[in-house]
């Protein structure tokens, strides 16, 4: 990195008045991220030649990034992207800027009018194309959106972050399928970009059944980002699906130790360890953990009746009364768990049936009832 900075400083040496020179030798500090330096330089270029440009919307690029209350980054920065203009009403970073600036300050006609504007001006700029069509998003013009998305692929393949905002795009009008395309591709640009996979792993467990694929995303987002507790859940239930008890009861503990109000954790650990074999681990993890559930919640009660199967009546009974049909659906799959492991798999399928047919997909236990009736796990 030293050698261009040594050869601009060579030609500020020997003039020290080439506002040139002076100007690319801004452009190394600011890749070196010498910032205060590159100020320096920026306004020292305009003291020499006040009808300089590129120095001034440079300088609202560097106060517009920089660190400060962003008050006064913004007001500073806009002082100079207009004056910019004023010189060259041509100038695409000033532009840019003000069109940033505006749709910060949710102004977002204004924005538009900027980066149509700053288009003109660099009609292969795949950047401006990207941000324009979050404009046009606000704007609820989805077409024209998708349409500088589409640009900004084009002319910029290699740039993942088109990828992720066109496929976020699709999701919002339910094209999934190509919305996982793209997530696919912006992780094909970039294998280790952490919000791709997020969308991706998003895609897959609420819309596929592809298993294996859903899990290696998952796992994948857990070994990118460990704290991303929110992978913990889905995870248990891929694992449960599979019949991976111990994966599946190692998850759901990791989720409910971020998630400690979410007491739906110890009664699938629970089943979990039954399904395993593991009766008297079952009973005695649950035995332990039934005191930290709210007395009187459906939880606690399911909880019971999980200890003690032979309560049915009155878990079907609270479950019928039940006026949240969350709630009944909820406490209908762990009856019809229960009825699984006691081999009474007539009333199992029944209840697995009506809770996956549902339609509610919020909770662990949809998923679940779902897949155990697309495998014929309900009867048998």
């Amino acid at each position: 990195h030293s050698f261009p900075t040594r050869r601009s400083s060579d030609l500020v040496k020997d003039n020290s008045n080439n506002t040139d020179a002076l100007f690319s030798l801004s452009l190394v500090y600011g890749y070196q991220n010498r910032i205060k330096e590159q100020e320096l330089i920026l306004k020292k270029i305009i003291k020499i030649d006040p009808r300089y440009t590129a120095a001034y919307s440079s300088l609202g690029q560097l106060y517009l990034y920089g660190s400060g209350p962003a008050e006064n980054k913004i007001k500073q920065a806009s002082v100079f992207f207009n004056r910019a203009l004023e010189l060259d009403s041509e100038d695409t970073q000033a532009l840019s800027g003000l069109a940033f600036i505006n749709k910060k300050e949710k102004k977002y006609t204004e924005s538009l009018d900027y980066y149509n504007r700053a288009v003109k001006t660099d009609v292969n700029n795949p950047y401006i194309y990207l941000d324009r069509a979050s404009v046009k998003k606000r704007l609820n013009d989805t077409e024209g959106a998708l349409k500088d998305l589409n640009n900004a692929v084009t002319l910029a393949p290699g740039y993942y972050w088109s990828y992720i905002d066109r496929g976020i795009l699709y999701l919002d009008i339910n094209r999934t399928d190509l919305a996982l395309k793209d997530f696919n591709s912006a992780i094909k640009v970039n294998s280790s970009d952490f919000v791709a996979y997020v969308y991706k792993a998003g895609i897959l467990y609420s819309t596929t059944s592809l298993l294996d694929e859903t899990i290696e995303t998952y796992r994948k987002l857990v070994s990118l980002k460990p704290e991303y507790y929110f992978a913990y859940s889905p995870l248990g239930v891929l694992y449960y699906i599979k019949g991976k008890w111990e994966e599946s009861i190692r998850f759901f503990k990791k989720a409910y130790s971020y998630e400690t109000k979410e007491f739906a954790y110890p009664l699938l650990i629970t089943l979990a360890y039954r399904y395993a074999g593991e009766k008297d681990r079952a009973e005695k993890y649950l035995e332990k953990e039934i005191v930290n559930l709210p007395r009187n919640s459906w939880y606690y009660h399911t909880a019971r009746f999980l200890l003690n199967p032979m309560r049915d009546i009155f878990i079907i009974r609270m479950a019928g009364n039940e006026s949240s049909r969350l709630v009944r659906e909820r406490i209908l799959f762990y009856i019809a768990s229960q009825y699984r492991l006691m081999k009474r798999f007539s009333s199992s399928s029944t209840y697995f049936l009506e809770v996956a047919d549902s339609g509610l997909k919020c909770k662990p236990e949809f998923k679940i009832a779902r897949e155990q009736i697309r495998l014929n796990k309900g009867g048998s």
